[in-house]
């Protein structure tokens, strides 16, 4: 019946890409829980992988980590920790994060790439740092900064995500910026993951016995008992 309806290949394609989904939310749902993820620039990789969240106009492969833009906010910012160097497609800063991806847009006569069509910044807190008026005016000034060098102009969308694991009352809600196509939004680690598993069509809840879930959540353990051990040691080295 299975083959009567799928190839091995197109069930193979389909099924990699739930496991690869799946595995990507437990271990976002971890590290934002973790008090062992000592920074939040851990979890800036995952969100990269994870614009589908965000809504089915997110979905494109197409959108990207632009340094361009991350050197601006660089630049802007007037410096930052060292961790960056390690990862120069997003900008760390004390209180948390900042990475900027872009989907090209293409000129409708010639087909040839003329600048962003969308960009989509994601500001991630670090645990602590509450989300409030100060935290939704920041990244609007980093998307006029943007704009100022040219990578934003009237016809691009531009979507600013400031995630963290709590939000100052009365900030809640998306902010649009009058007459331009930019949408500012608090949100929560734990609404993010929520997004996540109802886009999943809450499959993780389904088939957590699969070996595969069992397998990812023992490598998130076993990882977590090892940043405790280096944790202990240090605390006894200081």
């Amino acid at each position: 019946d299975l083959l009567a309806s799928w190839t091995l290949s197109t069930a193979k394609r389909v099924l990699d890409e739930i496991k690869t989904r799946l595995k990507l939310i437990e271990e976002i749902r971890y590290k934002s829980l973790s008090k062992q993820t000592r920074e939040v620039q851990d979890l800036q990789p995952l969100f990269e992988r994870s614009l589908w969240v965000f809504g089915p106009q997110f979905e494109s492969i197409e959108y990207t980590s632009n340094m361009g833009m991350t050197t601006v906010i660089r630049n802007l910012m007037g410096g930052v920790e060292k961790g960056s160097l390690r990862r120069p497609d997003f900008v760390v800063l004390p209180e948390g994060s900042i990475g900027l991806y872009a989907r090209p847009k293409f000129d409708q006569e010639t087909g040839i790439e003329s600048g962003a069509g969308s960009i989509v910044v994601v500001e991630l807190k670090r645990p602590g740092v509450p989300i409030g008026q100060k935290e939704k005016t920041q990244a609007w000034e980093y998307i006029k900064e943007l704009m100022s060098k040219g990578y934003v102009t009237e016809t691009t969308e531009v979507t600013a995500f400031v995630i963290g694991d709590s939000i100052s009352p009365y900030e809640e809600g998306t902010h649009s910026v009058d007459g331009k196509a930019i949408r500012i939004t608090p949100m929560l680690f734990s609404t993010f993951v929520g997004q996540a598993e109802k886009r999943m069509l809450n499959l993780h809840k389904k088939i957590t016995e699969a070996p595969f879930m069992q397998d990812a959540l023992q490598s998130l353990l076993d990882e977590g008992k090892r940043d405790q051990g280096e944790l202990d040691i240090a605390a006894v080295a200081d």
